[in-house]
């Protein structure tokens, strides 16, 4: 019997652990970790996916796309590569409840990833600003033992969003630090993972997937931009003004398959076919990410009523 002893399964925001047997199916391993976490109710437990990040040892990168709950883990042990599985929340439609303490670290730890590697799509202005400020005072009540003590200064860059950082003033945020200080009460590590997530969540587009779009067939739609997709829609997000150009409901979706790139170099694509069949549209994009992007869309839709 084969084994997957060197395949790792990777909880966010939490201890990596090992996957015993690659002859499981997916939506059996997603069962046993649900029930781990507290989440073993069928209709929350829809809403998470497993990722298979594969990593090949001739340093072209790494692959990453989620797993079908049909599927085998054997079908992703290639003797060429080295593949991790990690656990992700895909939709938030049931309410979150953290009365387990591995639930809400795993949640934590994904939105906080979101949140600093700049997939909350959050433009800057003064508002912003200051949900930064109170997003890094619940980030460092979250560490262990920090509850009565002040960020450092010179550690600040760490807890905000990547694309923020050359945009906000230090001397700024460390002074909405200090009126925070002065007027709320220290949190316990777990009550502060809690309440940022709690924040997080009023965020403008909480709970899309993100993707960074390098090309469109559709001329009025200035690139690059991002493409976001969750439980009921696809949306089209400008990069520099954040406003909504254009919404394809899942429930329109007719058709979508993967384009290979048309040039050496060139990157690969999808092509969506929606609308009626009165009214029917194409679009075409390319990403770098179209196959996680593509397989996302279709774990989503397997998930939902929605069947192209």
């Amino acid at each position: 019997m084969s084994n997957c002893s060197g395949t790792e399964l990777g909880l966010p925001g939490h201890s990596t652990y090992l996957l015993f047997s690659s002859l499981q199916v997916v939506k059996e391993l997603m069962q046993e970790i649900c029930e781990q976490l507290g989440a073993g109710e069928p209709e929350e437990m829809q809403e998470f996916a497993l990722f298979a990040i594969r990593s090949t040892n001739n340093n072209n990168g790494k692959m990453v796309r989620p797993m079908r709950t049909e599927e085998y883990l054997h079908d992703y042990l290639l003797e060429d590569a080295l593949v991790t599985v990690s656990l992700r929340r895909l939709t938030w439609k049931t309410p979150l409840h953290f009365e387990n303490k591995i639930y809400t670290d795993v949640h934590y730890g994904q939105v906080l990833w979101d949140y600093l590697n700049g997939k909350m799509l959050l433009s800057y202005n003064q508002e912003v600003e200051m949900q930064v400020a109170i997003l890094l005072l619940f980030q460092h009540w979250a560490k262990t033992e920090q509850e009565s003590s002040v960020p450092p200064r010179e550690g600040l860059k760490e807890y905000i969003p990547m694309p923020l950082q050359s945009q906000i003033n230090p001397q700024t945020l460390q002074n909405h630090l200090g009126m925070l200080l002065r007027t709320r009460q220290p949190l316990q590590p777990l009550d502060a993972k809690i309440q940022f997530i709690e924040h997080v969540m009023k965020l403008p587009f909480f709970g899309y997937n993100f993707y960074f779009v390098e090309r469109v067939s559709n001329s009025t739609i200035p690139v690059p931009c991002y493409f976001g997709v969750n439980n009921e829609q696809i949306i089209v997000v400008d990069n520099i003004t954040q406003a909504v150009s254009h919404v394809i409901p899942l429930k329109e979706l007719q058709k979508m398959r993967t384009l290979r790139p048309t040039s050496d170099g060139g990157l690969p694509g999808i092509e969506l076919n929606y609308g009626s069949a009165a009214s029917p549209k194409s679009l075409w994009l390319e990403l770098p990410e179209a196959k996680e992007m593509y397989h996302t869309v279709v774990v989503i839709l397997d998930k939902t009523d929605f069947h192209p």
